[in-house]
């Protein structure tokens, strides 16, 4: 039950993510998709084109996804629930409330590395944007192929909003 809802978190997320922001005004627009985001994957340096961050808070429930994308059709989202801005600290998947999912969709066909284990740091959670580190391992749902996330970087803004 654990693992499907973080499927079906990640793909509410994907689906939310363009649409969401921070504080309901259009001040945070400025820097949508100029973050950075950095790993390297199976050992190989990514690079996001893009990437950003969204606050949404539903019937008092919070969380924080963090997403980039290249320039092709692979991605990265990382995503918290229960955090605040100012909170900071390693949350570590499966020990954490905080930590709810992470994964890679690695191709235009949608193979979607979802990790199962793993962590992410974050350094700074402000006003201004989100900055933090992470690494997990991911496996594929039905075929069990296997990948490595390492030496994972962010520092985003905030998205646009529509509220």
């Amino acid at each position: 039950m654990k693992y499907l809802f973080r499927i079906l978190l990640v793909i509410l997320i994907a689906g939310v993510l363009p649409a969401c922001s921070s504080n309901g005004s259009n001040d945070d627009d400025k820097g949508f998709g100029s973050g950075k985001m950095t790993a390297n994957i199976g050992g190989t340096a990514w690079n996001a084109a893009n990437a950003t961050a969204t606050e949404l808070t539903v019937a008092g429930f919070s969380s924080l996804t963090i997403a980039g994308s290249d320039t092709g059709a692979k991605s990265m989202t990382i995503s918290f629930a229960g955090l605040t801005r100012g909170q900071t600290g390693t949350f570590s998947l499966g020990t954490s409330n905080n930590l709810a999912s992470m994964s890679y969709i690695a191709d235009a066909a949608g193979t979607v590395y979802f990790a199962t284990s793993g962590s992410a740091s974050i350094s700074s959670y402000n006003d201004s944007g989100v900055k933090g580190t992470f690494s997990f391992e991911g496996t594929v749902v039905g075929t069990g192929a296997t990948l490595s996330i390492t030496n994972g970087t962010f520092e985003v803004g905030y998205g646009p909003s529509i509220f």
